[in-house]
């Protein structure tokens, strides 16, 4: 097998091992330009194995998924930005219901295996939403939360399995951090994305399409303070607040150089992760962001990555911006007439309200003493008038 050149560029390394029966494996870096090259070109090999995101897969076999999920996303070519996360998010969260697979758990938790079986949990409604965004060309990240189970529609609503004794808890959750760029909505932030929440085979939801974090802390299941130190540096709404927040966690810590050292790498790897034309920015005017040693002072970067941080994040999407949105896709991707709209959009705008009472009906907060406190919410954000939406062309 021979590559051209350029597309080297995508490959971490390709290995010849002739002990495994001439097994070939090419571990890739970049899926998205690999697939560019390998789309384009016809390569066959039973010996030829693709290995990425820690999954490793026959090569005409990943050409045999990847086309599957580029096809998934086809339909959506003409729309905006925020209109084609809606239509991946949709694909998403309608793929199948979710099921977890309790005699072998990877097999709901693989990208590949799961467009093939009637598995699917939260980690892979993340990846496979993430995926469909990598190739949307819209910067997204895979991130955890902890969760109490027993508000889980989905949890609550397996079967009883014979063996499996389902109890309220706290687990790990996965959902997506996202960067949405829209001017036609005025879009510009980061927002978190939880299809999972959202999956119902009958009912079109989008109370988690794109949460700022405040509204995440709305949640019943909130934790107080995240446990990841990074994320919780952007559920923040001044430099003042994001400050505050470096403060705490400094004192929670040590204190040290180190410690502040530790959590500004710590956003800046999250911060790249949405948006890596500014952190390539930000270390051309740091050029010590890359090396082992920092200076003393780093007071400039702060402020620096603060006020950008604080422009991005808490930006909440009006539920009017998403039902328009959400309208557009209907119309424009699904091919819905005028009237099927209509009709739609009442059903959908009905539900949503009533389910984001449920969803976000108030806050939990925890303080250091271990006092909890509960504070109402003000608004539900598809508390809106259906008529706004009807009869638009």
């Amino acid at each position: 097998m021979s590559l051209k050149d350029e597309s080297y560029s995508c490959i971490n390394s390709i290995s010849l091992e002739l002990n495994k029966s001439n097994k070939i494996v090419i571990d890739i870096k970049n899926k998205e330009e690999f697939n560019h090259y390998l789309l384009e070109n016809s390569i066959m090999g039973n010996n030829i194995f693709i290995r990425s995101d820690g999954m490793e897969v026959l090569f005409k076999d990943y050409l045999r998924f990847e086309r599957q999920l580029y096809d998934m996303i086809e339909e959506s070519s003409s729309l905006s930005p925020f209109e084609k996360y809606i239509y991946a998010y949709n694909k998403v969260k309608n793929f199948k219901k979710y099921r977890e697979n309790y005699e072998d758990k990877r097999s709901a938790r693989n990208l590949y295996s799961i467009l093939e079986n009637k598995f699917m949990v939260c980690v892979d409604f993340s990846n496979m939403f993430g995926d469909l965004l990598n190739k949307l060309r819209i910067e997204n990240s895979f991130f955890s939360i902890s969760i109490d189970t027993f508000y889980d529609d989905a949890y609550r609503g397996e079967e009883d399995i014979e063996g499996i004794s389902k109890v309220v808890s706290e687990e790990g959750h996965a959902r997506r951090y996202v960067h949405i760029v829209d001017e036609k909505y005025g879009i510009d932030g980061f927002y978190v994305a939880d299809p999972t929440w959202d999956n119902n085979l009958e009912h079109d939801f989008y109370n988690h399409l794109a949460m700022t974090d405040k509204e995440v802390s709305s949640t019943r299941r909130y934790l107080w303070m995240d446990k990841y130190v990074g994320k919780e540096l952007l559920n923040v709404s001044s430099i003042e607040e994001f400050y505050q927040k470096i403060n705490f966690l400094l004192d929670r810590g040590n204190g040290s150089e180190d410690s502040l050292m530790s959590i500004i790498k710590g956003l800046i790897g999250i911060t790249c992760s949405l948006d890596c034309k500014y952190v390539e920015q930000l270390k051309e005017k740091y050029v010590f962001i890359d090396d082992y040693n920092w200076p003393s002072d780093i007071t400039d970067l702060i402020y620096d990555l603060g006020e950008y941080v604080v422009g991005h994040v808490n930006k909440e999407i009006s539920g009017e911006t998403i039902m328009s949105a959400v309208r557009n896709v209907y119309k424009n991707a699904y091919g819905y007439s005028v009237e099927e709209c209509d009709k739609k959009m009442e059903e959908v705008i009905l539900e949503n309200k009533e389910r984001q009472v449920w969803f976000f009906p108030k806050r939990y907060r925890i303080d250091s003493d271990g006092n909890s406190e509960v504070i109402m919410n003000e608004k539900n954000k598809f508390d809106i008038e259906v008529s706004k939406f009807s009869k638009r062309s």
